[in-house]
C-alpha cells in the first residue's frame, strides 16, 4: 500500500474526495465577457493564443475539534517564520474601508501590497484655514471699502468744467478722427511710406497659416484660432476621435475571490471539520517571479488571527507550489504547565504618516487626527467664525507612536496555548487541484492559464469599474457644488 492511500485510511472521506480532486480538471471557467468581440486587444494579439498569465487560487480550511487535535503527537515547538522579501495581494476592499473609516485622508496601496495612509496634522489645518479667513476678511473689508468711495447714483460729479458742452465731455483728443486716405491707396505699395496697418497684420491669416484645403471656406472669414482648428480637422488622412476604451492588462496580484474552486470549497464546507478561514484569487503575468506571498496581516490586528503563514510559486517547469502555514490552538492537548513562546508577527502592512512631515503615527493616533478633521471640516462648511471652533473633548493621544500597540509576547495579543505547523512543495499542473492533505491544515491550490481574449477580458472589466468610480466621483463633487450654490 503506498503513502497516498495509506493517507486516505488515515484521514477517512476527506481524503477520498481530496483524491478524486487531484485528477479532474478545476471547478467553472475564469470569468470572462460574454462578447469577446467587444473586448479592444491589439491587432498583433490572436485571442485564441496562450498569454503566459495564470490565474492563481488558494484555500485553507482547518478542523480545531478536539477529537481531531487529541488524535495526534505533534511537534512541542515547531519552528516557523517569515521569509525575508514577501509581498502581500492587492486589497481593494481593504482599502475601501480604510478610505471610508479615515476620509480626510490619501490612502495608496504600493506595487507589493503595502497600504500607506496620510493625514495631514489637524493643527496645520486649523491654522492654514484661521489664515485663509483672516485674508478673505480682509480682501471683502477692502472692497467694502473701495464701493464706500463711490459717488452713489443719481450724485452731481464735480470738478467738471462748466463751459463744456455734453458733446464735448464725451469727446476725447484720442477719439479724433484722422485724415481720410481712400480706399484704392491704403495698401498701395506705389505711395510713398506707406505701410500695411497693423490691423491687417494682425487679422490676416494668409500671413500667418497655411491656405485651408477646402476652397469653399474664405480664408479671410476666419480668424487664426478658427483657420488653425480647420487645417487640423481637414488635414489629409484625419479621422474622429473614438469612443473605444484602450486595450488594458489587468493589474496583477489584486485579490479576489474564488472562482475555479468556488463550488469545490463550498462542498468541503459542507462536512464536519471543515471551517474555511483563508482563501485567496489572483492574476499574475509571465514575468512575475517567485516573491512568497503573505496571507495573514497579523502585524496590523490585535488580537491577531490564529492562522498564519505564506504561499510561494517556484516559476519552474512543471511550476512548484510551496505552503507555510501555522495554525494556533488552545494547547489543551499538550502537557500540564507546558508553555510556548508566542510566534513571530508579520510586518505591519499599513503604515500611517503625518502628511506634512511624513512622521509615522499610530493607528490610534490616525483615529485621533480623522476625528479632529471632520469635526474642523462640519465646522468651515458651516460658515461660522474659526474663532469660536473648539474640539471635543476627548484624551489626548501622542502625536508620534509605535506602529504596533502590543507585542508579540502580550497575552491579548497572543492569546493561545500551542501551534500546529504545515510546510511542503509539490509540483502543480494547470487545471489540476493540489491538494496538501494534513489532519487540522488542508491547503488546497490550482491555476488555469489564460488565453489574450481572457486576459483582455479581466483587464477591460477593471477599466469599466475604475471608469465607473471616477463618473461617481464627479457626480458627487457636481451635486455638491449645485447644493452650495443654492440660496
Amino acid at each position: 500500500m503506498g503513502p497516498a492511500n495509506e493517507n486516505l485510511l488515515r484521514h477517512g472521506v476527506l481524503g477520498v474526495i481530496a483524491l478524486c480532486m487531484l485528477n479532474m480538471p478545476v471547478w467553472g471557467q475564469p470569468s470572462t465577457l460574454d462578447d469577446a468581440s467587444a473586448v479592444p486587444m491589439p491587432e498583433e494579439v490572436d485571442p485564441a493564443e496562450m498569454s503566459g498569465w495564470i490565474l492563481v487560487e488558494v484555500a485553507v480550511l482547518v478542523d480545531d475539534r478536539d477529537e481531531t487535535l487529541f488524535s495526534e503527537q505533534w511537534p512541542a515547538r515547531p519552528n516557523v517564520r517569515y521569509p525575508g522579501n514577501y509581498r502581500r495581494l492587492l486589497d481593494n476592499d481593504l482599502i475601501k474601508q480604510l478610505q471610508e473609516r479615515f476620509p480626510s485622508a490619501d490612502v495608496a496601496e504600493t506595487n507589493d501590497g503595502h497600504i500607506k495612509v496620510a493625514l495631514e496634522d489637524p493643527t496645520r489645518v486649523l491654522s492654514k484655514a484661521f489664515i485663509d479667513e483672516q485674508m478673505r476678511l480682509k480682501r471683502e473689508a477692502e472692497e467694502l471699502a473701495l464701493l464706500e468711495e463711490l459717488p452713489e447714483s443719481g450724485q452731481e460729479m464735480t470738478g467738471m468744467p462748466d463751459d463744456l458742452s455734453d458733446e464735448d465731455e464725451l469727446r476725447s483728443p484720442a477719439m479724433d478722427p484722422a485724415p481720410l486716405v481712400p480706399l484704392d491707396r491704403l495698401n498701395s505699395e506705389s505711395e510713398a511710406g506707406a505701410r500695411q496697418p497693423p490691423i491687417d497684420r494682425l487679422y490676416n491669416p494668409a500671413e500667418l497659416l497655411p491656405q485651408s484645403a477646402d476652397a469653399s471656406i474664405p480664408i479671410h472669414d476666419a480668424s487664426p484660432i478658427v483657420m488653425q482648428r480647420l487645417n487640423e480637422d481637414l488635414a489629409e488622412g484625419s479621422e474622429p476621435e473614438s469612443n473605444t476604451p484602450p486595450p488594458s492588462l489587468p493589474t496583477p496580484f489584486v485579490s479576489r475571490p474564488l472562482n475555479l474552486m468556488a463550488a469545490g470549497v463550498r462542498s468541503l464546507q459542507r462536512r464536519p471539520g471543515n471551517v474555511l478561514e483563508s482563501a485567496a484569487a489572483w492574476l499574475q503575468g509571465p514575468n512575475a517571479g517567485s516573491r512568497p506571498i503573505v496571507f495573514d496581516r497579523s502585524g496590523d490586528t490585535s488580537p491577531r488571527a490564529p492562522l498564519q503563514g505564506f504561499i510561494q510559486l517556484l516559476t519552474t517547469t512543471p511550476l512548484k507550489v510551496g505552503i507555510n502555514f501555522w495554525r494556533a490552538t488552545d494547547g489543551k492537548y499538550m502537557p500540564e504547565n507546558f508553555s510556548i513562546d508566542p510566534p513571530e508577527k508579520a510586518e505591519p502592512g499599513i503604515s500611517y504618516d503625518e502628511s506634512t512631515s511624513g512622521n509615522s503615527i499610530s493607528e490610534d493616533v490616525a483615529r485621533n487626527f480623522q476625528r479632529k478633521l471632520s469635526e474642523l471640516e462640519e465646522f468651515i462648511a458651516s460658515e461660522q467664525p474659526l474663532s469660536d471652533f473648539s474640539y471635543t473633548a476627548i484624551e489626548e493621544i501622542d502625536s508620534i507612536a509605535d506602529a504596533s500597540d502590543l507585542s508579540s509576547n502580550d497575552p491579548e495579543d497572543w492569546p493561545w496555548g500551542h501551534l500546529i505547523h504545515i510546510a511542503d512543495t509539490r509540483t502543480l499542473e494547470a487545471g489540476v487541484v493540489r491538494y496538501f492533505d494534513h489532519p487540522v491544515i488542508k491547503v488546497l491550490v490550482t491555476y488555469q492559464e489564460l488565453t489574450w481574449a481572457e486576459v483582455y477580458a479581466q483587464g477591460h472589466e477593471e477599466w469599466l469599474t475604475k471608469q465607473a468610480k471616477i463618473l461617481k466621483a464627479q457626480e458627487e463633487i457636481e451635486g455638491e457644488t449645485e447644493k452650495n450654490q443654492q440660496p
